[in-house]
C-alpha cells in the first residue's frame, strides 16, 4: 500500500473536478481513491489505471470496464454507477486513464 502522507494524488486537483482525500485500495488493473467532485459538491470513488499496465490496450480495457458499469448499472442496484469517464493530462505524454463511481452513504 501506498504512504498516504506520499501519494501525489492526494490533494490535487485531477481534470479541475475530483480532488482525491485518501486511498481506499490497490488492485490488479488500478488505485480506487475517496475523492470529492468539485463541480457538483458530491462524494465519489475515483478510479486510476495502474501506471505499470498504461498501453492502448489496457486503456481500451480500462474504458471497456467503465462503459460496462455504467451500462449495467441502469439495470440493477447491486453495480457501482459510473458517473464520468476520461484521462487526465498530467503532462506530456503521460495520461492517467480515470473513472468516477457513485458512493453509497
Amino acid at each position: 500500500m501506498v504512504d498516504q502522507a506520499q501519494d501525489r494524488r492526494i490533494g490535487h486537483l485531477i481534470v479541475n473536478r475530483y480532488l482525491p482525500l485518501k486511498l481506499l485500495g490497490m488492485g490488479g488493473m488500478g488505485s480506487v481513491y475517496l475523492a470529492r467532485d468539485r463541480r457538483l459538491g458530491h462524494t465519489v470513488a475515483l478510479k486510476f489505471l495502474n501506471q505499470t499496465l498504461k498501453s492502448a490496450a489496457m486503456c481500451d480495457r480500462f474504458y471497456q470496464e467503465a462503459t460496462s458499469c455504467a451500462q449495467l448499472s441502469t439495470r440493477t442496484n447491486h453495480i457501482v454507477r459510473v458517473t464520468d469517464f476520461g484521462s487526465d493530462p498530467e503532462g506530456i505524454p503521460r495520461v492517467h486513464p480515470t473513472f468516477a463511481m457513485s458512493i453509497s452513504a
